[in-house]
């Protein structure tokens, strides 16, 4: 707490009653009266009146004062009032009197005449930070006429002038003030302000950092920064001239450039009183990125079989290098800017390039992006006679067996023996006519070895891509055993199914079937009613021929034999072509 004791070494500046009296014994017969008065003040300046009153006037008819060096120096008023021109201690009498009586009083040295000092001050700031300044002004009285200050804690730690400027304080803590004004009698006030002056400790800060990532950087990249000691640190400013964003307030910002060029940092940081800035110039180094894009373009994206397609960059800025890759086209790469493909083969292909700078690489792929037709007349898709081994490379079969003598399932070139890779051996009765070539698929009795009675052959992913107007044709026969071609039971069938585009549905295009009845002559089914209602099935093949709705990238064929599973059901398949437009 602060206080203020203000000490007085000569006079006392108060009004101040001094009564004084004498105590005499009446005379009988007498009005008796009494000198008795007050004065205002026993001390006073010069030239300041005092009052004096007289207290006891009963019976009193006049008063006779009488004022050692005062002005008036003598006076009949009741109450007279009187000043003094001249320093020292001067007596008062006063008489009183009634018609028969009187009484005198005589005080010797009963007004002192000196000089009164006064004096305050007051200091520009008395809360600030260590190392800080404070400047005094007193204001004194037109007595004082020299002062003597006292600064404890401050520098320098006392003072004659009147209003000392510049007091450094230098240590953290709180501080007293003191002024003791002197006049020039020698009379002086002391003023004490204790607790006076207050100095905070400076929170020193370092604004001095540093990056946690690289600073030799590609121009799209990011660099984290942090301060190195955070140390009282309340408020950060950081500027990033060329980064994004230029300024940040955070601890620990994380910018990215996207101009190339030499960038300065910059660091502000400040505590309740204290600041520092750091600038590290040239501090982040971003080196220009080339980019460059892939995107391609063809002068024509459908061509008929030996035709050519020359393919452009959308955008060649600061390409360096090119590689093209072109499946299906010759030649197959290539590393000029724009290239001429010739594509010799029908299908549907993708291109793709990858496009490079001195630092940077880009990659497009066009998918599906040339189609190749055969041009003038169809387009054979498939052409399959089986003449040589297809299973597991053009063609799936669900199983192929033979038990040499009867019960047998896959391409064969109706032998008992087996005479080529994947041959399998026919029943000494089993014979066919017509043949396209040495070898057809066949199949009997096909549970007869343990197999399943319904067995499979799928022809996966063929290419149609732009072909239109789809047909299929297929040869079938069927061994009669010499009689009248009474083979399958109402539950047998031979079908074709198809699927465009892996749709995961398959769509009937052909079916044969018995006449619905046991041991019945197998048929064409034109209705997929399960009874043979057109062509008859005879151990010479025959061609049949379906048109295959709709188009599409790939088609998947699959021929089913069902239940063919009696000692003479049998049935055979070959030259399987499938064309488009």
């Amino acid at each position: 707490m602060k206080t203020m004791n203000y000490v007085f070494s000569a006079l006392l500046l108060v009004s101040t009653f001094i009564f004084i009296g004498c105590d005499e014994d009446d005379e009988e017969g007498v009005s008796p009266v009494e000198a008795f008065f007050s004065s205002s003040t026993a001390n006073a300046e010069i030239g300041q009146e005092i009052q004096f009153t007289s207290l006891k006037n009963e019976n009193v008819v006049s008063w006779e004062w009488t004022f050692e060096g005062g002005t008036p120096a003598s006076s009949t008023e009741q109450n007279p009032t009187v000043t003094y021109s001249q320093w020292g201690v001067y007596g008062v009498t006063l008489i009183v009197k009634s018609d028969d009586s009187e009484d005198i009083l005589e005080v010797g040295n009963h007004i002192t005449i000196g000089e009164v000092v006064f004096a305050d001050f007051s200091a520009d700031n008395t809360t600030i930070n260590a190392g800080e300044s404070v400047n005094y002004t007193s204001t004194p009285n037109a007595n004082v006429t020299s002062f003597a200050w006292t600064f404890e804690g401050g520098t320098p730690a006392t003072s004659t002038d009147q209003n000392p400027p510049s007091v450094v304080y230098d240590t953290a803590g709180v501080y007293t003030t003191t002024l003791v004004a002197t006049g020039a009698s020698g009379e002086s006030i002391t003023i004490e302000k204790t607790e006076y002056i207050t100095v905070n400790p400076i929170l020193f800060v370092d604004a001095t950092f540093q990056a946690d990532t690289a600073t030799s950087i590609d121009e799209t990249e990011t660099v984290t920064f942090s301060i190195v000691d955070d140390t009282n640190v309340d408020t950060y400013l950081w500027t990033f001239p060329g980064g994004t964003p230029g300024t940040s307030s955070d601890p620990n910002p994380t910018i990215t450039y996207n101009t190339p060029g030499l960038h300065d940092v910059t660091l502000q940081v400040n505590s309740s009183n204290d600041s520092d800035v750091v600038t590290e110039t040239d501090f982040v180094d971003v080196t220009d990125i080339f980019f460059v894009d892939a995107t391609f373009t063809a002068d024509i994206t459908s061509v008929v079989v030996g035709n050519t397609v020359t393919f452009t960059v959308t955008d060649a800025t600061d390409i360096a290098n090119y590689n093209w890759s072109f499946p299906g086209g010759t030649p197959a790469t290539s590393n000029a800017a724009s290239p001429t493909i010739t594509y010799n083969t029908v299908g549907t292909y993708d291109a793709s390039l990858t496009a490079s700078s001195s630092n940077d690489v880009d990659t497009a792929t066009n998918t599906n992006y040339i189609t190749v037709t055969a041009g003038g007349g169809p387009t054979t898709v498939l052409d399959e006679s089986f003449e040589t081994d297809g299973n597991g490379t053009r063609y799936t079969a669900s199983a192929e067996f033979s038990d040499g003598f009867g019960d047998f399932f896959g391409r064969t070139n109706l032998n008992t023996t087996a005479d080529d890779a994947g041959d399998q051996p026919v029943g000494t009765l089993y014979s066919l006519n017509g043949l396209d070539g040495s070898f057809c698929y066949a199949g009997m009795d096909l549970d007869g070895d343990g197999q399943a009675a319904t067995q499979t052959l799928l022809f996966d992913d063929l290419n149609i891509a732009g072909l239109t107007g789809l047909e299929l044709n297929i040869m079938v026969a069927e061994d009669d055993d010499g009689a009248t071609n009474q083979d399958w039971d109402a539950n047998t069938l031979l079908f074709v199914e198809v699927d465009i585009d892996n749709s995961g549905s398959f769509t009937k295009v052909l079916q044969w079937a018995s006449q619905g009845a046991t041991n019945t002559e197998p048929g064409l089914d034109t209705d997929f009613d399960g009874i043979a209602d057109s062509t008859p099935l005879t151990d010479t093949f025959q061609n049949f021929m379906a048109n295959i709705a709709g188009t599409g990238l790939t088609i998947d064929i699959r021929i089913t034999f069902e239940r063919q599973d009696a000692g003479d059901e049998d049935a055979a398949i070959d030259k399987i072509v499938l064309t488009g437009n």
